[in-house]
């Protein structure tokens, strides 16, 4: 008798703990196809924040080809469509294509301010670095505000997506061109500058307003040079580099202007640059 009692408790713990384990199997399983559970995962699925969502990127040109570029001005792609380590390569090459500047085509009459007009050809004479036209539009672009607008941060409405999406229509006002270039720091110039820095890096402003000579450039690498060797010395020996007093009329300019001056003292071409009295010292 005694064992069957016990043979019963423990098939009755055994019927317990199964139905335990049974239950909350079941649990779960209602819990995961329950409409609130599938709205959650699906909520998790879509969400911006999941780990294998991946925003759209612009694609590489992989294989660059200046055919495979529209020519009409007005049916190109923005340059700020295409990745930015294509850009430049757009950009050149455009411009190794030139200025779209069709003359024997026969241009479409609008009737514009009162009577019927056109393009007139004889204004690219005027604006010959920068005015096309579109065949496609009908409409007057801008070559170096194409190229340039959207790298100097300038924005739609500004009046210059005219010239650069949209095209200028308006044969009665030519005045448009000019009121388009504007002022020096306009939209325009400020891309002309990029486009001359771009096609000729001598040309840049930064070169123009200063003008350095060959001989100028080799004194500075001279003295860079020289500058460099005394720093890398106090550097290595762990000596400090600047002093209490560095004027002129100080007895002592620190570690750095005194090694130069020392160094420069036995080297004629390092004294002609870095020392006043560079004449009294070489003789």
């Amino acid at each position: 008798m005694s064992d069957y009692n016990a043979s019963r408790k423990k098939n009755k713990g055994n019927s317990t703990l199964d139905a335990y384990f049974q239950k909350k199997r079941r649990t779960q399983e209602d819990n995961t196809s329950s409409p609130i559970a599938t709205q959650n995962q699906n909520e998790n699925e879509s969400s911006p924040s999941a780990p294998n969502t991946t925003a759209p990127t612009r694609e590489r040109v992989t294989q660059f080809d200046i055919n495979s570029l529209s020519y009409d001005p007005g049916l190109r792609k923005r340059i700020s469509d295409y990745h930015p380590d294509d850009q430049d390569a757009v950009r050149r090459a455009y411009i190794q294509r030139t200025v779209v500047q069709p003359r024997d085509h026969d241009f479409q009459q609008r009737f514009v301010g009162g009577g019927m007009r056109r393009f007139n050809p004889d204004w690219y004479d005027a604006y010959k670095t920068w005015l096309e036209c579109s065949i496609a539009k009908e409409a007057a672009f801008c070559f170096v505000c194409y190229l340039f607008r959207d790298d100097i941060g300038a924005m739609d409405g500004d009046g210059h997506d005219t010239f650069v999406s949209k095209g200028f229509k308006g044969w009665n006002r030519p005045h448009a061109f000019s009121k388009h270039v504007g002022a020096i720091n306009s939209v325009h110039n400020r891309c002309m500058e990029k486009y001359n820095a771009l096609i000729d890096p001598q040309t840049s402003i930064q070169n123009v307003l200063s003008p350095v000579t060959p001989q100028a450039r080799k004194d500075y690498q001279t003295r860079l040079v020289a500058s460099l060797d005394c720093l890398r010395y106090l550097l290595l020996q762990g000596m400090a580099i600047r002093g209490h007093d560095e004027s002129e009329n100080s007895f002592n300019q620190g570690n750095f202007r005194e090694l130069l001056k020392w160094y420069a003292k036995r080297k004629k071409k390092v004294a002609k640059v870095v020392l006043k009295n560079a004449p009294e010292i070489i003789k």
